[in-house]
């Protein structure tokens, strides 16, 4: 997993690596290169575990078998995966710069937050009327533009930004710097701009939690997608942005290639989750949706459609893996001490488009897979790590409570790993600088057991 497409490619050479059995007719050649990177087959940099080097030290609580079972990737296949957030940010930063109005729009919110960050009797004015002050831009962060966005679009916060603006025209000093006051018509393009990135936002937020995440990517597009869609804009920019949105989300997660590429430059470095088939048994696997994120009806004329795989060859993949499975795998037992997080976030967001009709349960089965996608599907909110922990304590799904294992636990994102890096940087502290590499492994792994255990 790596952070950016740059990072990406370097470590990996490719964005997916679960292309080789392509689930419909656009999924028969690998993305030929990215946005702003090389394209490099360099896996040097990804460093390897060496589970010999964890045999000397005793945890309690079973720490050692907790670190042996986590070091286990290292002798399996590598899941590579890009950063699905990283991808959203491209969408929406591509969207931007392309639009004459949200430009402008950032322009003046620069020019705002550069006059009250450079005087301070001025935002002690502002703080004063409105009993807050402007939201810096985070450039680091993609939702920062919209967060500065969210605090202008405040009851009376534009008014009361407007009378402190004025105020400032009629002093003596620095009129060259002051800047302009909003207009009703900016407000309004301010408003609905907010409207249309709000999603994006909401999803990214599901996306960069610690629970399992991989099932909630393809109906996490899909959901963004239709919002987007269906936001009602009234200013000719802002519909120009809304299709724009719409089709770079399609481009960006299920299109082959890119849409349009006039030869100069990187071209881009498409996602294609679609044609995904860990993204695809992810999802079908969690037991909240099952089939339903493939079924969403969508009659948005912004070609998303084409690239959604049917009902029947998703079946038709989880069947193969099944049998793949079934054939060269041996029953796993599972055990009380799976980690397995006592509270899950919830998902209303992700669940908006899901019909609240579930099928009964049918007499017969031809086998786990039927049994399982005939069955009710589990509540939004619930946890579908506990399901399978119950079903595979009585013995029930044992094939699907494997693949579950591995598919679910897939991260959607790098956010969970580049917090694991900054707890790292607060232990390796100055004073415990001759800890080993091995020894902050361990300490790692054990803190985030001990956190599950105890419910935080």
């Amino acid at each position: 997993m790596a952070d950016n497409a740059r990072e990406n490619v370097s470590a990996f050479g490719e964005a997916n690596v679960f292309l080789e059995e392509p689930v419909h007719e656009l999924a028969t050649d690998e993305s030929e290169s990215s946005d702003d990177e090389n394209n490099s087959n360099d896996c040097d940099s990804c460093g390897d575990y060496i589970p010999d080097e964890m045999d000397d030290i005793e945890f309690e609580d079973h720490g050692e078998e907790l670190v042996a079972d986590t070091s286990l990737w290292s002798s399996t296949e590598i899941v590579r995966l890009g950063c699905v957030n990283h991808a959203i940010q491209l969408v929406v930063k591509e969207s931007l710069s392309k639009n004459p109005c949200a430009v402008e729009v950032q322009s003046q919110l620069d020019k705002l937050l550069a006059f009250f960050n450079r005087s301070n009797f001025w935002h002690r004015r502002l703080v004063k009327k409105t009993g807050k002050g402007v939201v810096k831009i985070g450039y680091t962060r993609w939702n920062g533009f919209l967060l500065s966005l969210a605090r202008l679009l405040e009851p009376g916060f534009i008014a009361k930004l407007n009378e402190v603006i004025q105020e400032a025209h009629g002093s003596t000093k620095g009129k060259g710097k002051i800047p302009d006051m909003i207009s009703p018509e900016r407000e309004v393009e301010m408003m609905e701009l907010s409207y249309l990135l709000t999603p994006f936002f909401n999803l990214t937020k599901e996306l960069e939690g610690d629970n399992v995440t991989s099932s909630l990517v393809i109906l996490g597009i899909i959901t963004l997608y239709k919002k987007v869609a269906a936001t009602q804009c009234t200013m000719g920019y802002m519909k120009a942005l809304k299709s724009s949105l719409c089709l770079l989300i399609a481009e960006r997660f299920g299109a082959k290639e890119q849409y349009f590429y006039s030869g100069r430059g990187a071209r881009k470095n498409l996602s294609r989750v679609f044609d995904n088939r860990a993204y695809i048994l992810a999802a079908v696997l969690d037991p909240r949706w099952k089939l339903s994120p493939f079924e969403v009806p969508l009659d948005e004329p912004y070609q998303l459609k084409r690239y959604v795989p049917s009902v029947e060859k998703v079946k038709d993949l989880l069947l193969q893996e099944y049998d793949r499975e079934n054939a060269d795998a041996e029953l796993v037992d599972c055990t009380e001490e799976d980690v397995i997080p006592e509270k899950m976030k919830r998902t209303d967001f992700l669940s908006s488009f899901i019909s609240d009709d579930k099928l009964e349960t049918s007499r017969s089965v031809v086998n786990e897979v039927e049994e399982y996608l005939q069955e009710k599907r589990c509540d939004s909110t619930s946890d579908p790590l506990e399901y399978y922990r119950k079903n595979c304590e009585i013995g029930r799904f044992p094939v699907l409570c494997r693949l579950a294992r591995r598919y679910l636990g897939l991260p959607s994102t790098s956010s969970s790993m580049e917090r694991v890096f900054s707890i790292t940087g607060s232990l390796n502290r100055a004073r415990r600088a001759s800890l080993a590499t091995g020894m902050m492994e361990k300490i790692v792994v054990y803190r985030e057991a001990r956190k599950d255990q105890v419910g935080i």
